[in-house]
């Protein structure tokens, strides 16, 4: 939706600013995230 937005010039540069800035911190929520999940299968995987 937000490409969408984006591509068909619907999207104010101010509205597109915010909506960056919120997608890096889901992304970094994310990647976190993934990295303790992975952490913790390892431990798991060493365990056996």
């Amino acid at each position: 939706m937000l490409v969408q937005q984006m591509e068909n010039g619907n999207l104010p540069i101010d509205s597109l600013a915010e909506k960056l800035r919120e997608a890096k911190k889901l992304i970094s929520s994310c990647r976190q995230q993934l990295l303790e999940a992975d952490e913790q299968v390892q431990k798991i995987l060493a365990a056996e």
